[in-house]
């Protein structure tokens, strides 16, 4: 595959944009050759592992360079070179983490990265308890290409269930990388097939899928189960996870959220999201929108294409059939 010319591609077709809409085509509107130039710097960096096929496709590399874009005051990075340095850096770091560098690897019980993702798996019970607590699932896509992830918050505080729910977030945030987003993002078609996507997978066929990148996903977060007698527990649930979003999904996922709905939270608890919010870095503010109540979520998505369980608070579980649509779209869950 010729990365470079995918990368020229990309950036040929968002600057012939009448309009720049996306975080990716303001980006290139400002840095025209940033995508290419990054590419080429990268390949007389030093990294701890070279980068896996996943990797080399254009929008992993895009992710960094949009979370550098942008300083502490969310202005907007105009020297090119200041960007490419961070964004180098960010990577850097981001491989050394992937290559088994920090604590966590050993408190998780992995070697690196490669080796949860490839060994990962949780106790048929532990997965039951899991899944009735705090209830994820990755089900389609939005009405703008987007993948889909649905959250029921939970409203007690399980401490064992907190490193399986945080490693499970991780492999599922990878899984994205590997494959959900690069589905969603072909090749031009004289560049042949692209080697990060699997032989049995065929990326979706979109025809702005150059002068529009998919990066991240959108986010359904529904707190019917919420209420102010759980605040305590709530609070540890949320404390502890928030720590791990900070310190692994926003350093080493960059770009995962594309926006945010939330369902049934209240203004008491939806002020309690909003604080959280501004305790997450710059770069995962600029990025994640947040939008309220079912409106949007019709809006977003289409009714036809939202679970039940999302469109009645009684409902709490899929449907069998909504299930195996889920495993057909690439599964809710990589365990």
């Amino acid at each position: 595959m010729n990365y470079r010319a995918w990368d020229e591609a990309i950036e040929a077709a968002i600057s012939s944009l009448p309009q720049k809409e996306t975080r990716s085509q303001r980006l290139l509107a400002l840095h025209p050759k940033a995508l290419s130039t990054f590419r080429a710097s990268l390949a007389g960096t030093s990294l701890a592992k070279p980068l896996a096929p996943f990797q080399q496709h254009p929008t992993y590399l895009l992710r960094y360079l949009l979370a550098e874009w942008e300083d502490a005051d969310k202005k907007p990075r105009e020297n090119l070179d200041e960007l490419i340095g961070l964004s180098t850096e960010r990577l850097v770091a981001s491989q050394a983490w992937r290559a088994g560098k920090g604590e966590c690897w050993k408190t998780w019980g992995f070697k690196d990265m490669d080796d949860m993702y490839k060994n990962y798996k949780t106790a048929s019970d532990m997965e039951r308890r899991v899944n009735q607590w705090y209830p994820q699932r990755f089900f389609k896509h939005d009405k703008t290409g987007h993948p889909v992830h649905y959250e029921l918050m939970p409203n007690t505080y399980e401490k064992d269930l907190i490193p399986p729910m945080t490693i499970r977030r991780i492999v599922n945030n990878e899984h994205t990388l590997r494959h959900r987003v690069p589905l969603l993002n072909a090749p031009p078609t004289h560049l042949g097939n692209d080697p990060a996507i699997p032989q049995d997978h065929l990326p979706t066929d979109r025809p702005d899928a150059l002068s529009r990148p998919i990066l991240g996903v959108t986010w359904i977060i529904d707190g019917r189960r919420l209420s102010l007698w759980s605040s305590s527990a709530i609070y540890k649930t949320g404390t502890q996870l928030l720590q791990a979003s900070t310190t692994v999904t926003s350093a080493h996922y960059p770009e995962q959220g594309n926006r945010a709905i939330i369902l049934n939270l209240g203004s008491v608890w939806m002020s309690f999201y909003n604080l959280a919010m501004k305790l997450m870095p710059a770069s995962t503010q600029s990025t994640t929108k947040c939008y309220v109540g079912r409106d949007e979520l019709d809006s977003a998505i289409g009714w036809d294409s939202v679970p039940k369980m999302f469109q009645d608070d009684k409902v709490l579980t899929l449907t069998e059939q909504e299930i195996a649509q889920a495993k057909a779209d690439d599964g809710p869950f990589v365990v």
